[in-house]
């Protein structure tokens, strides 16, 4: 068969093309620009882009949230009977002469008032002043008042004042004025020698009993009720009847 000179000169050119397109090498270096090189110089093309399938877009696109943090169980149990807060407050202290025990006395006409002698330094006296507190609290609506009266020397009133703060008494607190320590306790009570001490009058201003011992909470309770409902005092509920004197 017979191949005519046109389709021949087709085929040489065609092979020319060929070869020379296979001579240039195409690169990337790491920054993504691509280059031909075919051994003589080198055209810069732009960078080509990352092939990222559509799976992978959309898994991005619909990637979930973070899991939220792990929650914690919270106690939500209350207590039923709290005990009343005690919050810090700035008190003002006054002081009070054995002369004016009487005015005090006659102020709280019409209650049953409980005049309770203490120290600082007096553990029992110390340990007992919370059982007074709470005493009032609960007994208050009934007609109880509670006054107490630091014995310590004016030196310590400044100590005194912080601890009543801190504390948070809501009864009244008053300081002995300066003076004889022993002038002061003669002129509340002959028999009053050491605190504690505490004096109990009735409604109308009437002595009821002095006691020079601190007493447990729930014998405080006892013998307040009592006082407040015109009952026979119960001295059943004291360990030691010799520091108790009815009137």
């Amino acid at each position: 068969m017979k191949i005519s000179p046109l389709f021949s000169m087709s085929i040489i050119v065609f092979g020319l093309l060929l070869v020379a397109g296979c001579s240039s090498v195409r690169t990337q270096d790491s920054n993504g620009l691509v280059s031909y090189s075919d051994g003589t110089e080198t055209k810069e093309d732009l960078p080509l882009l990352p092939r990222t399938s559509a799976k992978d877009s959309w898994a991005k696109k619909s990637s979930p949230l973070p899991p939220p943090p792990s929650s914690v169980e919270q106690d939500l149990t209350y207590d039923p009977e709290p005990e009343p807060r005690t919050a810090r407050k700035e008190v003002e202290l006054k002081e009070v002469r054995p002369d004016e025990l009487d005015d005090l006395i006659r102020a709280n006409r019409g209650k049953v008032l409980m005049v309770n002698c203490w120290g600082i330094d007096c553990g029992p006296c110390v340990e007992e002043l919370p059982h007074l507190d709470k005493l009032q609290r609960r007994l208050e609506k009934n007609g109880l008042k509670v006054v107490t009266i630091n014995t310590d020397v004016e030196d310590r009133h400044e100590e005194v004042k912080e601890f009543v703060e801190k504390n948070g008494f809501g009864f009244d607190v008053y300081l002995r004025a300066p003076g004889s320590d022993i002038k002061f306790r003669q002129s509340i009570d002959p028999e009053y020698a050491a605190d504690p001490y505490t004096l109990i009058f009735d409604k109308e201003g009437n002595r009821v009993a002095t006691i020079a011992d601190a007493l447990p909470e729930a014998t405080w309770e006892k013998v307040a009720k009592a006082v407040l409902n015109n009952e026979e005092f119960p001295m059943d509920t004291i360990t030691d009847p010799e520091v108790v004197r009815l009137y």
